[in-house]
């Protein structure tokens, strides 16, 4: 027979593509990305297994997450629940994905007042640290005299510090 070092490298099929299947698990690695991202800034320990509510955009992704539901438990270590029309939860972290909520129960994975005083120390910190950028960028003298790229480079910062900001006062919001 041929050796595998001189054969021909094989060629995809076009007809084994499918379109839908493509598509549907982008849309799952999204939503387990997600899952894991919020689980990661609350400092939920990957050991735990949380519950979370899905508010599905449309019965046919609620159908898709129900389908994939073991998939989502085992790779973002989860119990799963969906279902269209779910209202937000109190004390619950959320995401979305393509019109699809994703709300992480906290009651019991942290503790919510420790994590509450994290939040506002941290919002403190970049609230601090964009006033310190915000000044740097409105001094004349460093605006005319710093390098075009440092004086972009600052105001970068600054962009994704209110980011940053606004994002940890979601959460902080959430939480209460």
């Amino acid at each position: 027979g041929e050796s595998i070092s001189t054969a021909r490298i094989p060629e995809p099929v076009d007809a084994w593509a499918d379109a839908k299947a493509e598509t549907t698990m982008e849309f799952l690695k999204k939503m387990i990305t997600e899952i894991r991202s919020v689980r990661n800034v609350l400092g939920v320990p990957p050991s735990t297994i949380a519950s979370v509510k899905i508010n599905a955009a449309s019965e046919e992704t609620s159908n898709i997450i129900s389908e994939n539901s073991s998939l989502i438990d085992k790779l973002a270590r989860t119990e799963v629940s969906v279902g269209v029309g779910i209202e937000k939860p109190k004390a619950s972290a959320g995401a979305v994905v393509e019109g699809t909520e994703v709300f992480i129960l906290l009651e019991g994975l942290i503790d919510l007042e420790k994590e509450k005083e994290r939040l506002v120390k941290e919002i403190a910190n970049v609230e601090k640290y964009v006033k310190q950028v915000e000044g740097k960028l409105s001094n004349e003298s460093f605006a005319l005299r710093a390098p075009q790229d440092v004086v972009e480079g600052e105001r970068q910062k600054l962009e994704a510090g209110k980011l940053n900001l606004q994002k940890l006062r979601e959460n902080l919001q959430s939480l209460s």
